[in-house]
């Protein structure tokens, strides 16, 4: 059996610790955020009805959720990496597709069945497995 690289092992240890993570790469960079919460997730949808908000409503989700930004696996730090700085660089990032089926896969927005096809450069771990109950 294959030993797991540094990357695999900080992702496991981010599965472990936020049950669902999703991971986007995007310019050479690899960005994780967590499963939002009901509460995050009330405030997202209530932003999007929002004509003054709605237009920053996944930036604000994503600074909300994100938990390493390439080998940062501090929140915190992760975050400052984030913005400013890669927002700087990306300023429309929080539109992009693969953004949005991250976002769609981790608020339940997508069906479990469904996630195995979001597509190159957006993973959404724990992987799911055919015929097992998701808890």
């Amino acid at each position: 059996m294959a030993e797991m690289s540094e990357t695999e092992r900080r992702l496991a240890a981010l599965e472990a610790q936020h049950k669902k993570i999703a991971e986007v790469e995007w310019n050479g960079h690899r960005l994780v955020f967590r499963r939002p919460t009901r509460e995050e997730c009330r405030q997202y949808r209530v932003a999007l009805e929002d004509p003054v908000s709605k237009a920053d409503a996944n930036e604000h989700i994503l600074q909300q959720t994100i938990v390493a930004f390439d080998d940062e696996t501090n929140a915190t730090a992760a975050r400052m990496r984030y913005n400013p700085g890669f927002l700087d660089e990306h300023p429309m990032f929080a539109s992009t597709a693969k953004v949005k089926l991250a976002l769609g896969a981790m608020m339940g927005l997508v069906e479990e069945a469904d996630l195995v096809d979001l597509g190159k450069g957006v993973t959404v771990r724990p992987a799911i497995r055919s015929g097992t109950p998701q808890v």
